[in-house]
């Protein structure tokens, strides 16, 4: 039984140095709008089905059984201590995980979600044509073409709201 534990945890360490060194682990993220029914945002077992977190639980599973093993337990107990150790290292493996998720920072944004945002007129604005505003979004300065809500001229360094985004680079403005 000692060496079917190793075998196990030395595979599962296997996995995991594998895994730190060429990556292939994505943690279910996705750059896709996906819009469907149900619950697929990782709050639920799907979280757990990670490389790493397999491996770790391997790896403990592995080490602890072959452990209770050494020192001449009975089958059952090597398997419980095993289950106990991965169930652990699963548990604080995770925690850590969730951690580095959490201060992970995005900065990308939608041009959509720039509705009722402040800008500053930067390339004056035509009665019937198209200028430039600067609007911060993320931290950053984000220039956009913009045509005037009631085909109105405004000129450069006005302050403006954006009122409409009708597409990926243009939006509908209004004078502040």
């Amino acid at each position: 039984m000692f060496i079917t534990f190793t075998v196990i945890a030395f595979s599962g360490f296997g996995i995991l140095c594998f895994s730190l060194v060429f990556g292939g682990d994505h943690e279910f993220d996705t750059s896709a709008d996906i819009h469907v029914d149900g619950d697929i945002d990782g709050h639920g077992f799907g979280r757990f089905m990670s490389i790493k977190l397999i491996a770790s639980f391997a790896t403990a599973f592995g080490a602890g059984g072959a452990t209770a093993s050494g020192y001449g337990l009975p089958g059952w107990v090597c398997v419980l201590t095993g289950l106990v150790c991965g169930i652990l290292l699963v548990m604080v493996s995770g925690y850590i995980i969730n951690l580095f998720k959490k201060n992970q920072s995005n900065s990308a944004y939608t041009i959509s979600s720039l509705k009722n945002s402040f800008g500053i007129v930067t390339l004056r604005i035509p009665e019937d044509g198209t200028g430039e505003i600067q609007v911060s979004c993320g931290g950053f300065y984000r220039s956009l073409s913009a045509r005037s809500e009631n085909r109105t001229a405004i000129k450069q360094g006005t302050h403006v709201v954006i009122v409409e985004t009708t597409d990926p680079v243009l939006v509908r403005v209004k004078g502040s």
